[in-house]
């Protein structure tokens, strides 16, 4: 798995090659970004995104 060789992914930037670093990065960056969203989304609403788009779907 951690080979040291590129994986492809065609949405990188670096010409479609993304190493570990790059990854274990994006994970980081993805998690503390949900974390941030999370903490003031339940602040000013009670449920959460998907629960209040069902319920007003929903009637």
């Amino acid at each position: 798995m951690l080979t040291g060789q590129p994986y492809d992914l065609p949405l990188n930037p670096n010409g479609g090659k993304a190493t570990a670093a790059y990854i274990l990065s994006f994970s980081v960056a993805w998690f503390l970004g949900a974390s941030v969203f999370s903490f003031f989304w339940k602040k000013r609403f009670n449920e959460g995104p998907m629960e209040l788009l069902m319920r007003r779907l929903s009637g």
